[in-house]
């Protein structure tokens, strides 16, 4: 039922650990997050009717064709908006009737978030292949050096093989 692929939750991950919420305690957040819009608390309905993200019964965060969660760039958006003109104060409110306690500093970061710096880190990362960020770690100084002790290495390897028949 969760809309969320790879990319958006890697995309909420680092703007999570951006923010110093890291590793488990970030995937824990984005968990509690999503299963509290799937099956909203009856505080968390009202706060969620409050702000308009419910209406007539309809929760907007749900795509009306497929039954399944929006993705979370579009869950981000919507619950980013809907926050506009309010105070900090008033925002984490309605973030812990929505999300409870445990998911609060992470929504709250992700509510935060301006939506066009979400696309674009979601571009950023999308652009990044395992081959790209390799080649990126090995082009440093430690890069090169581990590289030639690699080579060093093998040699030392091969040179040993060689005259092992003789001993």
């Amino acid at each position: 039922q969760l809309g969320s692929n790879f990319l958006d939750t890697a995309t909420a991950t680092a703007v999570l650990a951006q923010n110093g919420i890291k590793g488990s305690q970030a995937g824990n957040n984005l968990k509690r997050a999503l299963t509290s819009l799937l099956e909203p608390t009856k505080q968390g309905a009202q706060a969620m009717e409050h702000l308009g993200l419910i209406q007539n019964g309809h929760n907007k965060l749900i795509d009306e064709s497929t039954g399944k969660m929006k993705n979370l760039t579009d869950i981000q958006k919507i619950l980013h908006d809907s926050l506009q003109g309010l105070t900090e104060v008033q925002k984490a409110k309605y973030i812990h009737d929505m999300f409870g306690q445990y998911a609060l500093a992470g929504t709250l970061v992700l509510a935060n978030e301006n939506s066009e710096a979400f696309s674009t880190l979601k571009d950023k990362i999308a652009g990044v292949s395992a081959e790209n960020a390799a080649a990126s770690m090995l082009d440093t100084f430690s890069g090169h050096m581990a590289q030639l002790k690699a080579h060093v290495q093998t040699t030392a390897k091969e040179f040993g093989m060689a005259f092992l028949p003789t001993l």
